[in-house]
């Protein structure tokens, strides 16, 4: 299959972009998007989105995370997805659009992209942090001392955060062990952690 993708980024997050508005690629599953978003044999990105028609609004937008499987709502691919929309020509000053967590509106102005995010409705608090949602969930710490906290270490080996982590299962249905979870949260969020350290200087409001 050939596919025809568009890569955009918004504050550092990049994103593989298909339009899929004539269905061509509704039959690709999570191994193929997991490969697209791999940096060394694919595209590479953060997550993968596809551009759907939807009657009532001016667009819906599908999520997926780098792993191949359906992710919350992502407010800076809102963003990309919304820039994208409009280089395809659909030039408006708002737009109404859906995605995984319901409707969502935003507007362009001087390339500027401000987008709507759902409400916050529950902050749950816990001993040391709280958790919130808006459309994706939220990790919150209150810190005095920020550049000295260690994220990965101090905070999510925490057992009261891991509980609030998915697990990933194995091939056999079962959860993974306690040790390879651990390893893979703290992988995956110093890669992360160093990604955006990596471009916490590059400011580009302009997310083509």
């Amino acid at each position: 299959m050939k596919i025809k993708f568009h890569k955009y980024q918004g504050t550092g997050n990049d994103f593989v972009i298909l339009d899929n508005r004539n269905n061509e690629y509704n039959d690709l599953d999570t191994e193929q998007i997991k490969k697209i978003c791999n940096r060394h044999f694919g595209v590479g990105g953060d997550g993968l989105m596809m551009l759907k028609n939807n009657a009532g609004y001016d667009f819906e937008m599908l999520y997926y995370n780098a792993d191949g499987k359906p992710g919350s709502m992502c407010g800076n691919g809102g963003r990309c997805m919304v820039k994208f929309v409009y280089n395809l020509g659909v030039h408006q000053y708002t737009y109404r659009f859906l995605a995984s967590d319901g409707i969502h509106e935003a507007e362009i102005e001087n390339h500027w992209i401000r987008l709507k995010m759902n409400d916050v409705n529950e902050v749950k608090e816990h001993s040391s942090f709280a958790v919130l949602n808006t459309g994706s969930p939220h990790f919150v710490k209150f810190a005095t001392d920020v550049d000295n906290i260690d994220v990965v270490e101090g905070l999510l080996v925490n057992p009261e955060v891991q509980k609030l982590l998915p697990r990933e299962i194995d091939k056999k249905g079962k959860p993974e062990t306690d040790e390879n979870y651990r390893k893979r949260l703290l992988n995956g969020l110093r890669n992360r952690l160093k990604f955006h350290k990596t471009h916490a200087d590059k400011k580009d409001p302009d997310t083509s």
